[in-house]
């Protein structure tokens, strides 16, 4: 089970949409619920560019 790191919710669902770097130690992989998912846009890790350094990435646009 993985929680979402947008809403706090756990799910059996939850998709890996992004990777935190950490200099010093392990880092960590950013989770979204189908909802959050959906909400904010996000594209699952595995569909990023080849040259993806695993920044969370949206298909919505940011606000200005």
């Amino acid at each position: 089970m993985k929680t979402c790191h947008w809403c706090g919710k756990s799910d059996d669902q939850a998709v890996c949409v992004g990777v935190v770097h950490a200099a010093s130690g392990p880092g960590s992989v950013l989770h979204a619920c189908l909802h959050c998912l959906s909400l904010h846009g996000f594209v699952p890790l595995d569909e990023h560019p080849p040259d993806s350094l695993g920044e969370v990435r949206s298909t919505k646009p940011t606000r200005s």
